[in-house]
């Protein structure tokens, strides 16, 4: 295997200017060098990289990432490594795999295939310090495809009444609270740019959210060419058609409290996986366990800034002027939660657990405590948690589906 040698390892440094002088030794390897070790990894059959060959060659290019390096590439390189599973990292041809920009579309396709559909990524950043994204501009230049670029979706809801209810997104669930906790995580944890901040959000307020009572049946289609393709099909509570802008989502969780906390996960995923398609796993994974805290506490104003503030977030000042400028005042200040479902007569029409009415310092107080289960909760995935505090009854939270979710039976008395 060939391999590119540092003379500074093997020689004293004052003798380094004397080989490049005398031999005509490079004083730094150059692009050449790269694409001389990459053509003959191309040529070995069945060639298998590990995760440093690939960060050595592809974290140079895209170091040095410019239009000059894009046309070399462009001519020179004819395979990506592909990341398989159980048959480590292959070099395939760019055609026949697909860059991963949707994350919900690689979980469903992953194994599906016979070789491996989707290119390499650094795993951690122990292995690469450089996003994600930056890679993904490289391998989309050299042609490689993105997957939500061929996949074509179609979405099945069975309603009684023939017609989807399209509900008020601002009013519903595209509300002020996840606005500021989506910008505020943008801006603080991976410093995305004013800009792109701006249109995140924006993606998510000009959504229209159409609402049902049953199951959203998906079916995705792959096309590997355009008369060969893989199929996959999938149940979900909530669905994000990026293409057409439409969030799909079965009401049907407000029946009882998992289906609830499954409802709550869903969103959160869908969100978290819509906005970050091209960051790690671990990032998409914060920004949801913000999002179901945030739903969890209704997106109320006065929750989101402890949850914020809990979690080092600071919306900036530009983001606050944006959603001011973008929201309606009433809009922004309602921060409402989920629809209420008409109830029987005598019984309660809202379905979470912190709804009794108080005054503002007894909101606080509240406020403080549930902060206090939340913190040991995340501190403590177990099955069930007793904390006895002086002047409330004791909390209960269940793991329910990924998340903590209080039980009806411990709600805060007066």
């Amino acid at each position: 295997m060939p391999v590119l040698h540092r003379l500074d390892a093997y020689y004293e440094e004052e003798l380094l200017p004397f080989f490049s002088a005398s031999y005509g030794v490079a004083e730094f390897p150059s692009m050449h060098h790269y694409l001389q070790i990459w053509s003959l990894w191309e040529t070995m059959e069945a060639k298998k990289l590990t995760d440093a060959e690939c960060s050595f060659f592809w974290g140079y290019m895209v170091k040095n990432w410019n239009s000059e390096t894009e046309n070399v590439l462009t001519k020179t390189i004819a395979k990506v490594p592909a990341m398989s599973l159980d048959k480590g990292i292959l070099l395939l041809s760019k055609e026949n795999v697909f860059i991963p920009d949707n994350l919900w579309l690689k979980k469903m396709f992953m194994n599906l295939g016979d070789s491996p559909l989707f290119v390499w990524f650094p795993k951690s950043s122990a292995i690469s310090c450089l996003p994600a994204v930056k890679f993904c501009e490289v391998y989309y230049a050299l042609g490689v495809r993105k997957l939500s670029d061929c996949v074509r979706c179609s979405v099945s809801i069975m309603q009684p009444s023939g017609q989807q209810d399209k509900v008020d997104s601002k009013e519903k669930l595209i509300v002020k609270g996840l606005i500021e906790i989506v910008l505020g995580f943008l801006a603080c944890k991976i410093h995305m740019p004013v800009k792109e901040r701006h249109e995140a959000a924006k993606s998510l307020v000009s959504l229209l959210v159409f609402d049902n009572d049953e199951n959203i049946q998906v079916s995705y289609q792959l096309y590997l060419t355009a008369d060969r393709y893989l199929q996959a099909e999938a149940v979900k509570l909530v669905h994000w058609d990026k293409k057409s802008q439409r969030l799909f989502v079965d009401w049907s969780f407000s029946e009882n409290l998992r289906a609830r906390a499954e409802f709550v996960n869903f969103f959160a995923v869908e969100i978290a996986e819509g906005l970050l398609p091209h960051e790690r796993p671990a990032v998409v994974n914060d920004l949801r366990n913000l999002i179901q805290t945030g739903f969890l506490l209704e997106f109320r104003e006065d929750a989101v800034q402890f949850l914020l503030t809990r979690e080092n977030i600071e919306v900036p000042v530009e983001d606050e002027e944006f959603l001011c400028a973008t929201l309606t005042a009433a809009d922004g200040k309602r921060a409402s939660g989920p629809p209420k479902r008409p109830c029987a007569e005598g019984t309660s029409s809202t379905f979470s657990p912190l709804t009794p009415v108080a005054s503002q310092n007894a909101k606080r107080r509240r406020l403080i405590e549930i902060g206090m289960c939340i913190s040991i909760a995340s501190f403590c995935p177990c099955e069930k948690i007793n904390l006895k505090m002086t002047k409330i009854n004791a909390f209960f939270w269940l793991w329910e589906g990924g998340v903590f979710v209080c039980s009806p039976d411990s709600m805060i008395q007066q």
